[in-house]
């Protein structure tokens, strides 16, 4: 994160670029990663608190290392418009991800609330999936992801939890909840 978080949180965005890639060159040579036990994935919080430069760089290195890449998509309408003003020259929420080259067949996005069909259709062609957090998004008052209509659009859609933003990191929980 480089923008729009506490300081405490806030990174320089060329240590932090710089700091990814040692963190998966480390993975790299761990025992495990050969077998793929240990996968690292690239992981920008969401547009708010990422600058392109971050976004690009962070891309770079999940195609660089054929990375899996984890971030959140329209979990709220406030956090949408948001991210509209912060880049007027992309239509969608999902187009920010898709400029910056972040939607790929490895890419997990988590909530999906408020995604419109055009969104859904980048989703699908990119091979990017959404990672329904019922219950965080209930716990969030976000709202409720439209499961089968993103389905049906041809996005894949997982089952996952938002440990932040739930009451609970189990995943059966989530399957009660769902």
């Amino acid at each position: 994160m480089d923008r729009n978080s506490p300081g405490n949180y806030c990174e320089d965005t060329t240590q932090s670029i710089k700091d990814t890639e040692e963190f998966v060159q480390y993975v790299k040579s761990m025992p495990g990663w050969k077998e793929g036990l240990l996968i690292p994935a690239i992981t920008p919080r969401f547009v708010p608190t990422c600058t392109s430069t971050l976004m690009e760089g962070l891309s770079k290195i999940a195609h660089k290392h054929d990375l899996p890449i984890q971030s959140h998509i329209s979990e709220n309408i406030d956090e949408v418009k948001w991210v509209q003003e912060l880049h007027p020259d992309c239509n969608s929420y999902a187009q920010v991800y898709y400029k910056h080259g972040l939607l790929t067949n490895k890419t997990i996005m988590g909530h999906g609330v408020y995604l419109t069909s055009d969104e859904m259709d980048l989703l699908s062609k990119s091979g990017a999936s959404i990672s329904h957090c019922a219950l965080s998004n209930i716990t969030l008052n976000s709202g409720f992801m439209p499961f089968r209509v993103v389905r049906d659009s041809g996005t894949k859609v997982s089952l996952g939890t938002d440990v932040s933003g739930g009451p609970s990191p189990s995943m059966l929980e989530a399957m009660r909840h769902a």
